[in-house]
């Protein structure tokens, strides 16, 4: 996704709260979350989802694909 954009992937700790990743965002500004639960064997659920699901006013979906293990891009509503 940000291959050729110079920006840095960042990675949630996996017991976030939906208010940590909310801290988290807001700091460094994110413009887009990838959540692909489902993608590979024995990874573990994204905890982006829980953000998605607390601040449903903040996201859009930019990209749904994957056929039958889902991949969502959202565009992410900065505040202020």
């Amino acid at each position: 996704m940000f291959w050729l954009t110079g920006r840095t992937a960042l990675a949630p700790p996996e017991g976030a709260t939906a208010r940590e990743i909310a801290t988290i965002v807001d700091r460094e500004r994110v413009p887009f979350l990838l959540i692909d639960d489902g993608r590979f064997a024995l990874a573990p659920k994204s905890p982006l989802g829980r953000f998605v699901q607390a601040y449903p006013d903040r996201v859009q979906p930019a990209y749904v694909g994957g056929g039958d293990r889902p991949v969502i891009v959202y565009r992410v509503r900065n505040p202020g």
